[in-house]
């Protein structure tokens, strides 16, 4: 619809975008391939990655707050801890590890609502 822009009969209810743009799952890939040459598109970006660099001083949260951002996106997405202290390998594992847990259960809900 953003792409193309929608009509009610004769009355234009949303006009075409002149560019669609952002990261997003191999869903959001293989759409703007496809509209590739209707509209402007930035990159066709793929599921994302991010690696975070701990030490003993980061904040667990923090951490796993930076490694589900990207992992939520899609089950391709790469979310790695680099680090030299076990105890930032452990609380961090332990946050994300949490986070997710919550973020699944949150998805379930709203699926379920869904229905």
């Amino acid at each position: 619809m953003l792409a193309y822009g929608a009509k009610d009969g004769d009355r234009l209810v949303c006009a075409p975008v002149d560019l669609v743009t952002g990261p997003g799952n191999i869903y959001v890939v293989a759409a703007k391939r496809l509209l590739r040459g209707v509209v402007g598109i930035d990159s066709e970006a793929g599921p994302t990655e991010i690696a975070v660099l701990a030490d003993d001083s980061a904040d667990p949260a923090h951490v796993a707050a930076d490694l589900i951002s990207q992992a939520e996106h899609d089950p391709l997405a790469a979310s790695v801890l680099v680090t030299d202290s076990e105890q930032a390998r452990d609380r961090g594992r332990g946050r994300a590890r949490a986070a997710g847990a919550r973020h699944q259960a949150r998805r379930a809900g709203a699926a379920g609502a869904r229905r």
